[in-house]
């Protein structure tokens, strides 16, 4: 008869270092060139790298709330070696997938720093995720960087909303931001959700206008979902949950006064308007500084 053994008691990661690489090896040569179940292979060799792990905003939307409690981050120097192995192994897009780049933006600022310096990432193109609070310096060594994307979260162009969302944003200063990237030749992604229980027509039509105006080259706008570990869905009464792990803010919902099928809607007809609207900028923009992502060649 075999004797209970002890189960060993797990530490939580306080050194995210003490991590191993990620063997990419188990992939295959269809995933890392951008296979997916829709759409065949279309880019060269690419890749997911973490720098960094959670983000201590408030955002009362973000379900990663319920998973990471703190912000950690990799070494400088943990960073450059698997730059380093990236590179000997040929990869040419990098997808940095950190909650925040940014977070810290003095930490980002040195890595990126370093990463030119030690030119660890030549001939590739990189694109991460950021917070609005970044200046003129960081976009200046994003780009030294070979950074090529940034995608933003704005989440909306009212000053209400955005207090609700806890995600207030100096749209002014903020849009100089965005023609400097543009003027240098960084591609832009924003992010805005609609949906706020005290969205209207008007409030809506103020975020599009801001977009509009702002020189983004690609653009998501979400609905608001209410989702699990978010703080916004832990305020939901028992009964409003049910069984769902999310619920998105409608009228049917009790959450906003617009019907889902009608924000869908309106969604999609601005974002066809938005796409119409910079399809000869982007061109003109490809043609002088390439496209964001190097192709399957």
């Amino acid at each position: 008869m075999l004797k209970n053994k002890p189960v060993p008691q797990l530490q939580p990661l306080t050194n995210l270092d003490r991590l191993p690489f990620p063997d990419r090896d188990l992939l295959t040569s269809y995933a890392q060139h951008g296979g997916t179940v829709d759409s065949e292979p279309k880019l060269a060799k690419s890749t997911l790298l973490r720098t960094s792990s959670g983000c201590l905003n408030t955002c009362v939307f973000c379900q990663r709330k319920g998973w990471h409690k703190k912000y950690m981050t990799h070494s400088i120097s943990y960073v450059i070696e698997e730059f380093s192995l990236l590179k000997n192994n040929n990869y040419c897009n990098i997808w940095i997938c950190d909650d925040n780049f940014t977070y810290g933006l003095k930490r980002s600022k040195n890595l990126l720093e370093e990463l030119f310096r030690r030119q660890s990432t030549a001939n590739m193109k990189l694109a991460l995720s950021s917070w609005t609070r970044i200046d003129e310096e960081f976009l200046t060594l994003a780009g030294r960087a070979n950074v090529s994307i940034i995608s933003f979260g704005i989440e909306s162009a009212n000053r209400e909303i955005q207090e609700f969302y806890r995600k207030p944003i100096r749209l002014g200063p903020f849009h100089d931001l965005i023609s400097f990237a543009d003027s240098t030749g960084l591609y832009t992604v924003g992010n805005f959700i609609i949906g706020a229980p005290m969205e209207t027509e008007d409030t809506i039509a103020e975020t599009f206008d801001y977009i509009m105006n702002t020189p983004f080259d690609r653009m998501n706008i979400k609905i608001l979902d209410y989702m699990a570990g978010s703080e916004l869905y832990d305020r939901l009464p028992p009964e409003k949950k049910g069984t769902n792990r999310h619920i998105f803010a409608s009228k049917e919902n009790g959450l906003n006064d617009f019907p889902l099928e009608l924000l869908k809607t309106k969604i999609k007809h601005f974002l066809d308007q938005f796409k119409k609207s910079r399809e000869n900028r982007l061109k003109e923009k490809m043609k002088q500084y390439g496209p964001p992502y190097y192709l399957l060649r």
